[in-house]
């Protein structure tokens, strides 16, 4: 159900971000950059 758009609160509901310290700065990198590229995928679909 509402697969086009995920709120910030549903975001934060499957990915509870508390201040984890075992996570290195650059594994969190990338994973912001995955999500961006979910992000993009889902808004701009590529029409194949």
């Amino acid at each position: 159900m509402g697969e086009a758009g995920m709120t910030l609160k549903e975001l934060r509901r499957v990915f509870p971000s508390p201040p984890i310290p075992q996570i290195s700065s650059s594994s969190s990198l990338y994973l912001s950059s995955l999500l961006q590229q979910l992000w993009i995928t889902k808004i701009y679909r590529p029409v194949r």
